[in-house]
């Protein structure tokens, strides 16, 4: 959605221009991107904070809750006495290779969505042209007759 136009284009599908008015829109560029290391000392990155993911498989939300129930437990027996600090060292090494593989499956799946979009684009284009074709040449034809 490079433009106002193609914004307005693509709303027509649903919406008659007449019964709206387009006060602002914005172009978003999703990405994915994980972070080096999710502790350091006493302070430990979780949800958004250590991975952000394109929202195409809708995990964003679920790996941040992810993350914060492998840390609370181990916190907790950690703060209680009843585990090891060492116990805390587990959570980047448990989290950061599930974590990284979702936020690359959900950067594929967007490919993958922008890749179909195209071609839909292109196959209603190219039916477009051939209609336009075809009617030209009918046009024609009854012209001579």
């Amino acid at each position: 959605l490079q433009s106002e136009e193609r914004l307005r284009n693509l709303l027509a599908n649903w919406l008659d221009p007449a019964d709206y008015e387009l006060v602002r829109w914005a172009m978003y560029h999703f990405r994915g991107l994980m972070a080096e290391q999710g502790r350091q000392g006493r302070l430990f990155l979780a949800g958004d904070a250590c991975h952000t993911m394109p929202p195409y498989m809708g995990q964003g939300l679920n790996q941040g809750y992810k993350d914060v129930a492998n840390l609370t437990w181990k916190l907790s027996l950690v703060l209680d006495g009843l585990a090891s600090p060492e116990l805390l060292d587990t959570y980047w090494e448990e989290r950061q290779p599930i974590a990284a593989a979702v936020v690359q499956n959900s950067i594929l799946v967007g490919e993958t969505v922008q890749r179909l979009r195209a071609m839909r684009e292109k196959k209603r284009a190219d039916s477009a042209t051939a209609g336009d074709a075809a009617a030209g040449s009918t046009k024609t034809k009854s012209r001579k007759e």
